[in-house]
């Protein structure tokens, strides 16, 4: 089956594993093939970052450092999860609290042919400056409509409870037939005080008519203020089982154990202008040109892979570990490898004490990735790289790359690069493929 949805920009003790006949619950035969294009939005990210951006083309310092601390709580709190769930450490993370005090939250009680494939393509919007990407969601019978962030960064998915009152779409488990309540409650808690909660339910999730029946998820009974002014109504995580906080498969894993997608396979296209498209079941030819380059997961956490960077094609750090973010809007690097990036980038310096540094607007340079397997250098766009400008009438501009620990060693690959090609995420095969867009 073939499905688009257009999205315009916003701005387990065990790892899974492929399943196999003697592993995991049986599928059933997918179903007939069918074409159906559905639009989507693109919005700005959550935790309170509007924009990163001003309305003069000046570089917003506060979202920006935002934008930061954000990406240190998601991921600091998924490097723990992964901890406690496979009892093993990615690169870089070190348990330093008693895992009973985790700031980041726990679970109550929870720790084929191609002619047969059924797929689903969904355009993404964008709304500001492509912080996140966000679609069409509805749950429940009758459905009840949202519009969700797809954030290849986490596995849950979550909504606001119909008790919650903050101008978004909520949910309500009443006027649902097909609801199933559980025993168990989903809690995150951010090192700022803002915070997400409320009880694990199961019902039926639609994604441009591609359904998961009995697809766990949580209806948050409490929401903090800083989610208000994400114009997004929830999050929908595409990753590994190994750091959900429900600590069940994720709706895409669904999807697929219930032969309703039959390869365990999602790309994502999320385009050099102000539209991309989410491909759920395989990839979509028509959306990239050449071949494919293909590099192995390292840890079945986040999308985690291996790779080099290159200043102007030449490299500036080997062998260091990528993680593919659709959540994340920027290239954020550990300090070390940032500034040993930064060294090599004309008139480049830091840009304060913020992560961020700055460069002559006049002076160009290129920023490439190569993945493990392959010499190819895929080059992000100049045009996503260029966040504005320090201060009105400045020649200096602020790079897209930021400098941050995270909790974890690596490298976050977001939107800044990824709207440069198109990627592919395979959990059949435990890869990440990358090509050029079309």
């Amino acid at each position: 089956m073939h499905v688009h949805l257009s999205l315009l920009a916003l701005a387990a003790p065990l790892a899974l594993a492929s399943p196999s006949p003697s592993d995991g619950p049986a599928r059933l035969p997918p179903h007939p093939a069918a074409h159906v294009r559905i639009p989507l939005t693109k919005r700005s990210s959550g935790l309170g970052t509007p924009r990163a951006f001003s309305h003069n083309g000046v570089a917003d310092v506060d979202n920006l450092k935002q934008a930061l601390k954000s990406a240190t709580r998601k991921f600091t709190g998924g490097a723990e999860r992964y901890y406690m769930r496979t009892g093993k450490e990615l690169p870089g993370f070190k348990l330093v609290k008693d895992v009973t005090n985790l700031a980041t939250g726990v679970v109550d009680g929870a720790l084929g042919a191609l002619g047969l494939s059924k797929r689903q393509s969904q355009t993404l919007t964008e709304y500001s400056d492509g912080l996140l990407w966000a679609g069409p969601v509805s749950i429940g019978t009758p459905a009840q409509e949202f519009v969700i962030n797809f954030d290849t960064g986490s596995s849950d998915f979550w909504v606001p409870d119909a008790s919650v009152s903050n101008g978004h779409s909520t949910y309500s488990a009443s006027a649902s037939s097909t609801w199933t309540n559980t025993t168990d409650h989903f809690s995150i808690s951010y090192g700022d005080g803002s915070s997400v909660n409320g009880p694990v339910y199961e019902d039926t999730i639609t994604v441009a008519g591609l359904s998961a029946t009995k697809q766990h998820f949580a209806s948050a009974t409490t929401v903090s203020a800083s989610f208000t002014d994400d114009p997004g109504d929830g999050v929908l995580g595409m990753g590994y089982e190994s750091i959900s906080n429900i600590g069940e498969k994720p709706f895409f894993n669904t999807l697929f154990e219930q032969g309703v997608v039959s390869q365990n396979v999602f790309s994502f296209n999320l385009g050099k202008e102000d539209a991309g498209e989410l491909y759920l079941g395989g990839s979509d030819a028509a959306r990239y040109t050449g071949d494919i380059t293909y590099t192995p997961v390292t840890q079945q956490g986040y999308w985690m892979v291996k790779g080099s960077a290159y200043v102007n094609h030449n490299a500036s750090n080997t062998d260091a570990n990528f993680i593919m973010d659709t959540g994340t809007t920027l290239i954020i690097a550990p300090p070390t490898e940032a500034a040993a990036f930064f060294k090599q980038v004309p008139t480049a310096r830091k840009w304060g004490s913020s992560g961020y540094y700055m460069y002559r607007c006049n002076r160009s340079w290129s920023a490439s990735f190569s993945f493990d397997g392959s010499d190819k250098q895929f080059t992000v766009s100049s045009e996503f790289m260029n966040l504005g400008l320090i201060s009105e009438g400045s020649l200096w501009c602020v790079a897209g790359l930021a400098a941050q620990n995270i909790g974890v060693d690596a490298w976050i690959l977001g939107d800044v690069f990824l709207r440069s090609v198109y990627s592919i995420y395979d959990f059949d095969l435990n890869r990440v493929g990358v090509a050029d867009l079309a």
